[in-house]
C-alpha cells in the first residue's frame, strides 16, 4: 500500500514537471513569435517616455487609468530583458498560481485521477492564459493572482492566520495592479458574508496594529482611484449588450478559438449531451455545497454587465476557469461512460491544440489587433517593393506603424490623405486596411485622389481574414467592411 502511494506521488510529480516544461517552452515560443498589439505599444510609449521609476509612478496615477504597480514592474523587467521578452518575470508566479488553482480545485471537488491529469493539461496548457498573460499588460500578473486567490478562498477548507494574511495581501497586490479588483473583492464579498463579517472581523480585532498599517499601505491609491483614475476611465466601459455577450463567449469557448469553428459547435454540443447525461444525478444538497463559488461566479458576471466592464473580455478570464471546472464536474460524473469521457477529452484537447496554434500565430483569436497580420504585411510590402524609386505607406494601424518605424528602411508612413503633387508612376504606394470604419472612409477618399488625380491602378492583395471580426461587425458594429487586405497602387 506504502509503495503504490509513493508510486503515485512520483508519477503525479513526474506529471507535473512535464507540464510546467511544456508550459515554459509555449511561453518562450509565444513570445519569440508575438508582434506586440496596441495596449502592449501603449505600455511601450509610457515606459519610454520615462527614465525613472519615480516619474514613471507619479505619470501613471496622474493620467492612465490603471494604477502603477504592473508599469512599474514591467519597467523593471525592460532593464533586465528587451520588451519582448519581458513577460518571462511573470513565469514563475504565472506557473506557480497555475498549479494551485488546478491542484486545489480538482481536490476540493474530488476529481478522478484521470480527470485530474486533463483538468491540469487544460488549466496550465491552456491557449486562453498564454494569448494574455504573456503580454505587456497588468493582466499578466492580475489573472493568476486572482486565480490563487480563489483557490485560497474557496477551496482551502480551513484558513489558519497566514492563509487570511495571503488573503490581504494578495487583494491589496490586485488593488494596486488593476481596479477589476474592486469588482473581484466586492464578488468574493457578496460569495461569503460569513468570512469578511465574522472571521475577518475576530482576526482584525486580534492584528489591529498590523492591519491598521495595511490600511494605511493602501491609502494612497484609494486617494488616486476616487480623485484622478475615475475621470480618466470613459474609454474602459463599453454597451450593456457586449458586456453580456462578450463574456459569455469568454467563459464558454476562452479567447483563442473562434466560436463558430467546427471543433468549437462539436465541443459545446457533446458538453450539452454530458449536462444532459448528469442532469438526473445533480442533488440539491451537492449543489448548496459550491453555493459560494456559484454566487461568486453569478456576481462576478453581472457586475462586469452592470458596470460595462464584460466587453472587453479578458476582463472574464476568471470566470472561464471557474466554466473549466464546471465542465470537468460533468465530466468527473461521466468516467465511466469510457467512450463518451474518451471522445470529449480528445474533442477538448483538439480544441486545446488549435486554441495554441491560433496564439502562437496570432490568429482568428477574439481581438482583432492581436490578429492584425503585420509580420505577413511587412513581408509583402519588401517582396513588392524592391525595385521602387520611393516607397510610401499608408495605415492607421500603429501595430504596423510600429514595426515598419523599425525596418531601417526609408518608407513614408502617414495615415493622412495629403495632395501628393510629387507622385510619379515610380512611386511605389501601399494602403493597408485597418478595422475603422473611419479609417476606411479615410483609405476609399485615399484611392479615389490617387486615380483621379494620378490615374494609379488599384491592384488588391487579401493577406489574411478574421472570421470573428466579421461576425462581431455584422452583428455589433453594422460595418460590412471585414477583411486584412493590403492594397498596391502603382
Amino acid at each position: 500500500m506504502i509503495t503504490n502511494i509513493k508510486l503515485k506521488n512520483i508519477s503525479l510529480y513526474n506529471q507535473s514537471l512535464l507540464i510546467s516544461f511544456l508550459f515554459f517552452f509555449l511561453f518562450l515560443v509565444k513570445l519569440h513569435t508575438k508582434t506586440f498589439f496596441d495596449d502592449e505599444l501603449a505600455t511601450i510609449y509610457i515606459l519610454n517616455k520615462h527614465s525613472d521609476i519615480f516619474s514613471l509612478y507619479n505619470y501613471i496615477n496622474e493620467w492612465d487609468v490603471s494604477p502603477p504597480l504592473s508599469y512599474l514592474l514591467i519597467y523593471i523587467g525592460s532593464k533586465i530583458f528587451s520588451y519582448q521578452y519581458v513577460p518571462i518575470i511573470f513565469l514563475p508566479l504565472q506557473l506557480f498560481c497555475l498549479i494551485k488553482f488546478a491542484d486545489f480545485s480538482s481536490n476540493y471537488f474530488n476529481f478522478n485521477q484521470n480527470v485530474k491529469s486533463v483538468f491540469k493539461f487544460i488549466v496550465i496548457l491552456n491557449p486562453t492564459f498564454l494569448l494574455w498573460c504573456t503580454s505587456l499588460r497588468w493582466y499578466s500578473i492580475w489573472v493568476p493572482l486572482a486565480l490563487l486567490t480563489i483557490s485560497i478562498f474557496y477551496f482551502k477548507e480551513k484558513k489558519h492566520n497566514k492563509d487570511i494574511w495571503i488573503l490581504l495581501l494578495s487583494f491589496s497586490i490586485l488593488f494596486h495592479i488593476s481596479y477589476l479588483s474592486i469588482v473581484f473583492i466586492l464578488s468574493l464579498i457578496i460569495s461569503n458574508l460569513n468570512f469578511f463579517f465574522k472571521d475577518l472581523f475576530i482576526f482584525i480585532k486580534k492584528n489591529i496594529f498590523l492591519f491598521t498599517i495595511f490600511i494605511i499601505f493602501n491609502l494612497p491609491q484609494i486617494y488616486f482611484f476616487f480623485n484622478v483614475h475615475l475621470n480618466n476611465s470613459s474609454n474602459q466601459f463599453g454597451s450593456y449588450i457586449l458586456s453580456l455577450v462578450f463574456p459569455l463567449i469568454t467563459i464558454i469557448f476562452g479567447n483563442s478559438v473562434f466560436p463558430l469553428e467546427i471543433i468549437s459547435l462539436i465541443y459545446f454540443l457533446f458538453f450539452l449531451i454530458i449536462i444532459y447525461f448528469n442532469f438526473s444525478n445533480i442533488k440539491i444538497n451537492k449543489i448548496l455545497i459550491y453555493k459560494d463559488i456559484i454566487i461568486f461566479f453569478i456576481s462576478f458576471y453581472f457586475l462586469l454587465f452592470t458596470f460595462q466592464l464584460g466587453f472587453k473580455s479578458r476582463h472574464s478570464i476568471i470566470l472561464y476557469y471557474l466554466f473549466l471546472i464546471f465542465v470537468f464536474i460533468n465530466l468527473n460524473l461521466i468516467i465511466n461512460k469510457k467512450n463518451f469521457f474518451f471522445t470529449f477529452v480528445s474533442i477538448f484537447i483538439l480544441m486545446n491544440l488549435l486554441g495554441l496554434k491560433n496564439t502562437l500565430f496570432q490568429t482568428n483569436t477574439i481581438k482583432n489587433n492581436i490578429n492584425f497580420p503585420v509580420k505577413k504585411i511587412i513581408t509583402f510590402i519588401n517582396e513588392n517593393s524592391q525595385f521602387c524609386a520611393d516607397v510610401k505607406i499608408y495605415t492607421s494601424n500603429i501595430n504596423l506603424k510600429f514595426y515598419l518605424n523599425n525596418e531601417n528602411k526609408n518608407f513614408f508612413i502617414n495615415n493622412k490623405v495629403n495632395e501628393q503633387k510629387e507622385l510619379t508612376h515610380e512611386n511605389c504606394i501601399f494602403i493597408v486596411k485597418s478595422f475603422s470604419g473611419e479609417d476606411n472612409e479615410t483609405e476609399n477618399e485615399l484611392i479615389n485622389f490617387l486615380y483621379e488625380k494620378h490615374q494609379f491602378v488599384l491592384n488588391l492583395k487579401l493577406i489574411e481574414y478574421d472570421k470573428f471580426n466579421f461576425i462581431k461587425k455584422k452583428l455589433f458594429l453594422k460595418n460590412n467592411d471585414s477583411d486584412f487586405s493590403v492594397k498596391i497602387l502603382y
